[in-house]
């Protein structure tokens, strides 16, 4: 009886120990130290374009978008946010090409330390000055949260047929999860109710 409760126990320390060890993770969850990737699709194409690739730092911003030596926006990546920062007075016009409007994309957003986190939502917050473009569709809608999508390793903001102000920004705060558990990690919890019974 004495071995088989000191097995037990050892059981359950190791459950322990797993969870803490998962929780633990998931307070250091960030994307410091991660390269992503920055993508545009202009509207009048539809054809994605790579830019660059960056390593994520932080303070400090990854991407830089500039025509001559005026800079349009900055795109800043966070442990779990991506701001877009305008410093000019720019527009994306509207084509009616029958592609989606232009949109930005940063791609392979992975979270160090943790392969399988992923995005699994976003909080937007954004400029109200922000306009729709005098040249866009009479009923264009107004910038809002639906200009922003996701995929689990991307964030994409929509732009295209809005007009920008020096100061404007887009705020995107990253909401993550990581998988269910496994039928082989609940194995685990089975293993600690049968050694329950073997004691009784």
């Amino acid at each position: 009886m004495i071995h088989t409760h000191s097995r037990y126990l050892r059981h359950v320390a190791g459950a322990i120990a797993g969870f803490a060890g998962m929780t633990a993770a998931a307070s250091a969850q960030t994307l410091v130290g991660d390269t992503v990737e920055w993508w545009t699709q202009p509207q009048l194409t539809g054809v994605a374009v790579f830019n660059s690739a960056a390593v994520v730092t932080s303070p400090g911003h990854e991407f830089q978008s500039q025509i001559q030596q005026s800079v349009l926006y900055t795109l800043n990546v966070e442990a779990l946010s991506i701001r877009l920062d305008s410093f000019s007075n720019w527009f994306s016009p509207y084509f009616n090409s029958g592609h989606a409007p232009s949109y930005i994309e940063i791609r392979d957003l992975d979270f160090i330390g943790e392969p399988q986190r992923f995005i699994s939502g976003v909080n937007v917050s954004f400029s109200t000055t922000i306009t729709v473009d005098d040249g866009s569709p009479a009923n264009w809608p107004d910038f809002s949260a639906a200009n922003v999508s996701f995929t689990a390793d991307s964030v994409r903001i929509s732009y295209g047929g809005y007009e920008f102000l020096p100061g404007d920004y887009v705020q995107i705060d990253l909401l993550t999860n990581v998988p269910a558990p496994s039928v082989a990690g609940l194995g685990l919890v089975g293993v600690a109710a049968a050694m329950r019974r073997r004691r009784r």
